[in-house]
């Protein structure tokens, strides 16, 4: 942590990225990655699990036993005891993965979770435009010489978000952030059907979700399962 320390001292933000259930990752290094985590005074810090790709190294080697990795349950109580310790320590948990000082929260990560639009540069690079013919999202050539030759027309993906989809995205980002997804706008999507009411409920009752003002909101162990209530939002 020394470096992270040194690039505080020298930049006015700095941001670290902690992944949790790396190889060989128990409690305690854990709970070592966070003590550093806060010493170092970095304004901003992302947690995240760890994915396996597939067809890389790590996941061939996991698979075969050569490696092993925490499971989900392991990796879900490094999730929490991040979110306990990082909180303590004065940081906002503004984003499922993302904690900050205030103020120093990452202007990128909001845009892209209230569908702001952004442009991106480079292979990969992906965009999000509002234009005459709809609200779009693109993506730059993934070959580095192919974008190089020509990144006038780099672009390899596009679509226009018709209706659907803009619904969708609007309920899957909104759940990510502590802004919390409006239940009018549900209703506006679908009137929130019986089935959905019962999923909703057993959601409140195992603490994953709460309401406040016309407002749902994830509870910290609801954004363990941010994708999976967000599934059962879209019918």
């Amino acid at each position: 942590m020394a470096a992270a320390r040194d690039a505080v001292r020298m930049f006015d933000s700095v941001s670290l990225d902690l992944i949790c259930g790396v190889p060989g990752e128990d409690r305690g290094v854990w709970q070592d990655d966070l003590e550093r985590a806060k010493e170092s005074e970095a304004q901003h810090v992302s947690v995240y699990m760890l994915s396996l790709e597939p067809r890389t190294l790590l996941s061939r080697d996991v698979s075969a036993g050569r490696v092993r990795v925490p499971d989900e349950g392991e990796q879900a109580g490094f999730y929490m005891q991040a979110l306990k310790e990082l909180k303590a320590a004065g940081y906002g948990h503004y984003e499922v993965s993302n904690f900050a000082m205030p103020g120093c929260h990452s202007r990128y990560n909001l845009a892209s979770w209230k569908r702001e639009p952004y442009i991106g540069y480079g292979p990969s690079a992906h965009s999000f435009l509002r234009t005459e013919e709809g609200e779009l999202r693109t993506a730059n050539e993934a070959s580095l010489s192919r974008y190089l030759s020509s990144p006038q027309a780099a672009e390899g993906f596009r679509e226009v978000l018709g209706e659907r989809e803009r619904f969708e995205e609007q309920v899957f980002l909104s759940l990510r952030i502590n802004s919390g997804l409006s239940i009018e706008f549900l209703r506006k999507g679908n009137t929130l059907p019986n089935e959905m009411m019962k999923a909703l409920e057993t959601m409140e009752e195992r603490g994953w979700i709460r309401y406040e003002n016309g407002t749902l909101y994830l509870t910290d162990p609801g954004f363990l399962f941010a994708d999976l209530i967000a599934a059962e939002l879209i019918p």
